[in-house]
């Protein structure tokens, strides 16, 4: 039995366009010889669409496109993604009852299954639209003499639910699995994915095949973009089997012919965090490039000569080419002349439009107005008034002019302790390395100099995070970042990961001992001696600043742009934060006291 996975690229909210992706991959399916083809979740509206899951118009569209399909499939057995309604029965909601349905077409007839397990955590909101596969019996269907069952996505990531969809489906006597997913990647996903399987394997006790087609392209919820990089393949005897890879992110049918399989598991060549991460951003871009229609425009950048501005800029050139990006290099006079070198020299090296806009007279002008008051105008005044005039003042009606967008330049330790300025800093329609650390960021740009010399070498640090030039706002004289570069990264990968550890976790840790804590964070002995973390006064009062850093800096978060998604947990709305101020609990008091009495 030959079956085609069609990893496609479903476009969010344009069915008329996922219709005609549909159609022309179905012909391709039947020309291959295929007897099935398989699509991924949602594929005919897009996953994620937000409350347009709420517009009945919306739905009936969707519905339609089912007689559509029917019609296409011919003598093919199709499974598919799409909306199934119940018009006649009310949800929780008062609305008509929805289902997350794979559809299955056959010998002219069509029926669906539904989705049972719906995910309702980190990006997730199944429950608030859908209802899950009703409390009866689950169909099998028959090919070439076999059975199959029908999952779809989280149907298989079971372990942390009473049902098991799959587990089920096999006890029925299936004879091999078919999983319809639109699961966005994030690093270590598709290890994890591989994991599942091998577990769903050993539950069930039984060796039958599971193809697995999974959704490629980017979507988004309005506050991160999301990517799908495919990854579609078949699994035997619960390992995935090898030569039906598709490239990362690429669109394309996958043809399985069951009488061949090669025996033995893959051996699995992903390449490092850093690569997987970059193709992500890359990815993004592009597709929020794609969101925008046949505007095509220009992407303006302040070049500011640090490191994450002209990384920035490298992956918007490498996205979508160096026509459209302009780097914009806006000194006031507390800029050196080595940042402004670094600009120059980036801007050189990947061959963008570069201007220099200086904003000295602007600031003085400004402070010169806001100074005819009685108000105190302290230096901090003075810093926010040079970073609104780059912002707003200047680089968005820059965009206006170049028919263009703004980037936002800030990496996700800024983002998090809300070390930037609102409507300065803090504006653009992307955040390309919101959810990259500092020490991502610079593991990026050396990643992207060992290819090609792009990222001026003077801004890269060495192991123990000395610079030539120190990342700086440069907003006054003799200014450094307030943050401790390789720990306070280690401290927000623990603080925000999926399974988050909590600031009651990180001193406990530190009771540990110095080589404890080191081994627990990841964090070499030398950071811990450079920033003095030993002295337990300096380690909880830096921890305690952190901690209320970011929570004081939430309402900045909520007005930033949207983020392109890489970590288990990003800033946007995969982190749902509420404004609060933080108040530590009487264990963490009790283990600091325990910390400052061994002083």
């Amino acid at each position: 039995m030959i079956i085609s996975l069609a990893q496609m690229d479903a476009k969010a909210g344009l069915p008329a366009e996922n219709i005609k992706t549909i159609l022309s991959m179905l012909e391709e399916a039947r020309n291959n010889g295929s007897e099935i083809a398989v699509f991924p979740e949602l594929c005919v509206g897009g996953y994620l669409v937000g409350d347009r899951w709420l517009e009945d118009d919306f739905l009936n569209e969707l519905l339609s496109m089912n007689e559509i399909i029917g019609k296409a499939a011919g003598s093919l057995t199709v499974v598919y993604g799409n909306i199934a309604v119940d018009f006649d029965k009310r949800g929780n909601d008062g609305r008509p009852v929805k289902y997350n349905a794979a559809y299955v077409v056959q010998n002219g007839k069509t029926s669906y299954e539904a989705k049972t397990l719906l995910p309702n955590y980190r990006i997730f909101d199944d429950r608030r639209y859908f209802t899950p596969h009703p409390p009866e019996k689950r169909k099998l269907f028959s090919a070439d003499g076999k059975k199959f069952g029908v999952t779809v996505c989280e149907d298989m990531w079971s372990n942390d639910y009473d049902t098991d969809p799959v587990i089920e489906l096999i006890n029925e006597g299936a004879d091999f699995i078919v999983n319809i997913s639109a699961s966005p990647w994030t690093y270590g996903k598709n290890n994890a994915r591989d994991r599942q399987i091998r577990i769903l394997e050993n539950k069930s006790g039984k060796l039958i095949p599971f193809y697995y087609v999974n959704n490629v392209g980017v979507q988004n919820n309005g506050k991160n973009i999301i990517t799908f990089d495919g990854d579609s393949a078949v699994y035997v005897d619960g390992d995935r089997v090898h030569a039906y890879d598709l490239d990362p992110y690429e669109q394309g049918i996958i043809r399985i012919d069951d009488s061949s399989f090669l025996s033995g598991k893959e051996t699995r060549d992903l390449p490092g965090e850093i690569e997987q991460k970059y193709n992500a951003i890359i990815r993004g871009i592009q597709g929020f490039d794609e969101l925008l229609g046949t505007w095509n425009p220009n992407y303006i950048i302040g070049l500011s000569g640090g490191v994450d501005s002209s990384l920035v800029a490298a992956l918007m050139t490498k996205a979508l080419g160096k026509e459209r990006v302009k780097g914009f290099n806006l000194p006031s006079r507390y800029n050196s002349s080595l940042t402004k070198d670094s600009a120059a020299k980036l801007a050189s090296n990947l061959g963008i439009d570069y201007r220099i806009i200086p904003i000295e007279k602007m600031a003085e002008i400004n402070q010169e107005i806001l100074k005819e008051g009685d108000e105190e105008f302290t230096s901090l005044i003075e810093e926010n008034i040079q970073a609104k005039i780059r912002g707003t003042s200047i680089l968005s009606n820059l965009a206006s002019i170049h028919n263009g967008l703004m980037t936002n330049n800030g990496n996700k330790l800024e983002t998090a302790l809300g070390y930037a300025t609102l409507y300065g800093d803090i504006n653009g329609a992307l955040a390309p390395i919101g959810d990259l650390t500092k020490e991502e960021v610079f593991a990026m740009s050396r990643w992207l100099n060992e290819k090609e010399n792009i990222i001026p070498e003077e801004l890269l640090p060495d192991d123990n995070y000395d610079f030539i030039i120190p990342p700086s706002a440069e907003l006054k004289e003799n200014q450094r970042d307030p943050i401790k570069f390789g720990y306070h990264d280690k401290l927000i990968t623990y603080l925000m990961d999926y399974r988050k550890k909590s600031p009651e976790q990180i001193l406990d840790w530190y009771l540990e001992g110095k080589k404890g804590f080191c081994e627990r964070t990841g964090i070499t002995e030398k950071i811990f001696d450079i920033y003095t973390l030993g002295d337990g006064k300096v380690f909880t009062d830096d921890l305690e600043w952190f901690i209320r850093t970011m929570r004081l800096n939430i309402f900045k978060r909520i007005q930033a742009p949207p983020i392109i998604l890489l970590s288990r947990t990003a800033f946007g709305f995969d982190l749902r934060e509420s404004q609060f101020a933080w108040q530590p609990t009487q264990k963490y008091l009790k283990l600091k006291k325990r910390i400052l009495e061994r002083r």
